[in-house]
C-alpha cells in the first residue's frame, strides 16, 4: 500500500462557512487537517468511522468494502500507520482509553495494539445486525456490556482495554439503554403507576435511582461521563443534564429536542451531540408526496433526516463551543443512528468527523463568547 498517495491538507486559520455561530465576534473552531480517504481506505461509505486513540491518533477506517484502516498523526500531519481487522465493517471499531483498537468482528470482541497485532478476544454470539443491540459501551469507553438485553441470564462486563470480565448483572427485567462503571440504566415499566421509567441500577445492587418519569424520543439515555447523562427536551420539559446516581437535574440543556447521539472526552471536560433535520425542500417534498414518503418508513432502512448539526459543548458550564451543520448525502455516515462518523479526541481538544470523501479535525475552542 503506497502511503505516500494519502493526502492531506492543511489549513492553518481556515474556516468552513457553513458554521453556526451564537455570537458575534465568536471565537471559531479552527480546521486543522482534512484526510482524503480515498486513496488508503476507499471511498466513504455510510459505514466509514472515525476514532481517537489519543488526543493526537485518529484512527480512520472505510466501511464495507475495504478492509484497510489508517492511523492519522494530527501533530505530524501524516500517516502513522496501517492495517486490518476482522471487524464487520468500519462502524464496528472503538477506540480504548489506553489507544488500542476492539472490533467487533464475526466471532466475538478482538482486541489489537496500534500495529492490528491481536492482543486478546472473546467469544461474543451476535450476527452483522445485531452488533449494536447486543453491545453497550460506557461513556467513556473504560467497559462494555454484552449481552444486555431483556432476556434470561446475566449481562457481562468487560474493561476494554484487556476484555477482562469485571462483573455481571441481570438482564432479564427492562430494556438496558445505558451502561457506566458503577451501573446501568434500563427503561422498566412501573406496575403501581402503570407508566414506563428510567431507573439507574448498582451492578451491586445496593441502589436504585428514579432518572426520569417516562422515557422520551429515540435517546432515551445520552451518556456524557461515567456519571452523568443529558436526557432530551421532551414537550415542555427542557433538557438538562442529570446525575445518574441522584437523578437530579444539575443544569438545564434547551434545544435538545432532536437530539440521537453523544459523543463523550475520556475527560470530561466536554461532550458533542448529534442533530437531526430535515431541509426546506425535503419537507416540501414529504407534502407533495406523501405516498413516497410513507413508503419509505415502511422498508427496514429508516428515511432518516437529511440535515446533520454537531454541538461541542462545555461539560461544566453547557456552553456551546462550537457548531457544524450541513445537508447529508445518501452515502454520509451522518444517516446511521450510531453516527461513526464522528469522534471527540480523548481530552475534548479535537473533534473529526466524515463529511464527503474526507475526514475534516477542528481544534476546538475554549469558548464561542469571546
Amino acid at each position: 500500500m503506497n502511503v505516500a498517495r494519502f493526502h492531506v491538507r492543511l489549513f492553518g486559520c481556515y474556516c468552513l462557512l457553513a458554521f453556526s455561530l451564537t455570537a458575534t465576534g465568536a471565537e471559531q473552531p479552527m480546521l486543522v487537517a482534512r484526510v482524503d480517504l480515498t486513496p488508503v481506505v476507499g471511498t466513504a461509505s455510510p459505514y466509514s468511522g472515525v476514532q481517537f486513540l489519543t488526543d493526537e491518533l485518529l484512527l480512520v477506517s472505510e466501511g464495507r468494502t475495504s478492509p484497510a484502516y489508517a492511523i492519522y498523526d494530527i501533530a505530524k500531519s501524516r500517516i502513522v500507520g496501517t492495517g486490518s481487522t476482522c471487524a464487520f465493517t468500519g462502524s464496528d471499531l472503538w477506540g480504548t482509553p489506553g489507544g488500542r483498537v476492539l472490533a467487533a468482528c464475526p466471532e466475538g470482541l478482538v482486541l489489537y495494539d496500534r500495529e492490528f497485532h491481536e492482543l486478546a478476544r472473546i467469544k461474543v454470539p451476535y450476527s452483522q445486525y445485531t452488533v449494536r443491540e447486543t453491545l453497550k459501551f460506557s461513556p467513556t469507553h473504560e467497559l462494555v456490556a454484552v449481552d444486555p438485553l431483556p432476556r434470561q441470564g446475566l449481562g457481562r462486563v468487560f474493561v476494554t482495554d484487556t476484555l477482562t470480565q469485571t462483573t455481571t448483572f441481570p438482564s432479564a427485567g427492562g430494556y438496558i439503554s445505558g451502561i457506566f462503571s458503577s451501573g446501568y440504566v434500563a427503561s422498566e415499566h412501573n406496575t403501581a403507576t402503570r407508566k414506563n421509567e428510567l431507573r439507574f441500577h448498582q451492578y451491586s445492587g445496593e441502589k436504585s435511582t428514579l432518572i426520569s418519569t417516562k422515557p422520551c424520543g429515540p435517546a432515551w439515555t445520552l451518556g456524557i461521563s461515567e456519571t452523568e447523562i443529558v436526557a432530551p427536551t421532551c414537550g415542555k420539559t427542557p433538557g438538562a443534564i442529570i446525575g445518574i446516581l441522584t437523578g437530579k437535574v444539575r443544569l438545564k440543556l434547551p434545544q435538545t429536542n432532536s437530539v440521537w447521539t453523544a459523543h463523550t472526552s475520556l475527560s470530561g471536560y466536554r461532550f458533542a451531540l448529534s442533530f437531526d433535520g430535515d431541509s426546506r425542500s425535503r419537507k416540501l417534498n414529504q407534502a407533495l408526496n406523501p405516498l413516497s414518503y410513507l413508503a419509505a418508513l415502511a422498508t427496514y432502512a429508516p428515511d432518516r433526516a437529511n440535515l446533520f448539526t454537531l454541538r461541542v459543548y462545555d461539560s461544566q458550564s453547557g456552553e456551546v463551543l462550537a457548531e457544524f451543520h450541513w445537508k447529508m448525502g445518501d452515502q454520509d455516515p451522518m444517516r446511521r443512528i450510531d453516527n461513526s462518523g464522528v469522534a471527540l479526541s480523548p481530552h475534548g481538544k479535537y473533534v473529526a468527523f466524515v463529511r464527503g470523501t474526507a475526514v475534516e479535525v477542528y481544534r476546538v475552542p475554549d469558548s464561542m463568547t469571546h
